[in-house]
């Protein structure tokens, strides 16, 4: 009797098992992991291979790999100026990130490699290359809501480069003695958009931003309320209408943050017009900001699930 019982057991743990296995393979989807794709290694071309109006020996070039939700590693690079050595050890000094143009050329970054700014204004200055074909933020609300398939893929890029850009930011400033609490973001054009949205999506890093013939959603001009800025436009630009920076520009002032807004005469599609967008007060301002207490945060970064940006190998 003992021996039939037995076997009877064993006969309905045999069955659960089948059953268990049966159930498993009818139900059970193969997930797809990310980290078990083939790495694929993208070396992204710069628009312009030295973003400056000529060579600069105060600046040196450095590449960068970043790999994104997808296995993709993005080869990416930028150029570095440093404060004047040798620095006293346990000093640290301000990062100024400069953010070119369409054209790929930031012309900010030759005014503070001159000496006397250099030397009155110690600081990092950081100009990272944006791939051809590429932006660094794109304000959503500009697009229709029947969006084109090629204007979506530009604002997919768009959220790609952004996050590169600050991972990127996020290993300069881990790598040299920076001062977090004086971080500044500087653009033109296409770069000034840009500085917009590096302080909209960072306010927690950036202390300060210059926007230059740039522009943002004025519906928006509440994200910008931790982050003092100078906004700059010249009134017949035939690019970035100055209507762009002045309609944001108005609403900051109306929601009494702390912003200035000067409009020039002429066209602005010349940024490289030291004079009227460098001038010396301009960067006595910049360098003045400086955030009471900055928290760094452990930041989500704003791409799509499939497009997170890991930290910088």
């Amino acid at each position: 009797m003992q021996s039939r019982v037995k076997r009877l057991y064993g006969a309905m743990i045999l069955i659960i098992a089948i059953s268990i296995v049966c159930l498993f393979a009818i139900f059970h989807q193969p997930v797809e992991v990310a980290s078990m794709r083939p790495n694929i290694f993208v070396l992204e071309e710069p628009i312009r291979s030295v973003p400056f109006t000529q060579r600069l020996s105060a600046y040196d070039l450095h590449d960068i790999k970043i790999t994104d939700g997808q296995n993709v590693t993005h080869g990416l690079s930028y150029h570095l100026m440093e404060p004047f050595k040798p620095y006293p050890q346990g000093l640290k000094f301000p990062l100024v990130i400069l953010l070119h143009d369409q054209r790929g050329t930031a012309f900010a970054g030759d005014i503070l490699a001159r000496n006397e700014l250099r030397l009155n204004h110690p600081a990092f200055v950081m100009v990272p290359m944006l791939p051809a074909g590429t932006t660094w933020y794109f304000p959503r609300g500009t697009l229709p809501q029947d969006v084109s398939s090629v204007l979506s893929s530009q604002l997919s890029k768009a959220r790609l480069m952004g996050a590169l850009l600050e991972t990127m930011v996020d290993a300069v400033r881990k790598s040299y003695p920076v001062d977090l609490s004086r971080i500044y973001v500087v653009g033109c054009e296409m770069g000034g958009v840009g500085a917009f949205g590096l302080a909209k999506s960072r306010p927690d890093l950036i202390a300060a931003a210059m926007p230059i013939s740039g522009g943002w959603l004025p519906e928006e001009a509440h994200t910008f309320s931790a982050t003092p800025m100078w906004i700059m436009h010249a009134d017949e630009d035939s690019h970035y209408g100055s209507a762009f920076s002045r309609t944001i520009a108005r609403r900051m002032i109306e929601q009494r943050q702390n912003v200035l807004y000067s409009e020039y005469k002429g066209d602005s599609r010349s940024c490289e017009s030291l004079s009227t967008f460098y001038p010396p007060p301009m960067w006595t301002w910049l360098f003045s900001q400086k955030k009471a207490a900055p928290v760094l945060a452990q930041k989500n970064l704003a791409v799509p699930a499939k497009n997170q940006v890991a930290s910088p190998p």
